[in-house]
């Protein structure tokens, strides 16, 4: 785990995490953003997209 969380394992976070899933946590910590879900191939050509430009 990264030095700024305060956990020592994947499992320390998992048993802390409120949410289930990634619409959960948009909603759970009131993010600004709109969560467009795609399958792998969608996603990975939007990252090369965002990289190319």
């Amino acid at each position: 785990m990264p030095k700024y969380v305060p956990n020592d394992s994947v499992e320390q976070l998992n048993e802390k995490m409120p949410t289930s899933s990634a619409a959960d946590a948009v909603d759970a910590y009131g993010m600004k953003l709109q969560l467009v879900e795609g399958s792998t191939a969608a996603v990975t050509a939007a990252l090369k997209s965002a990289v190319d430009r």
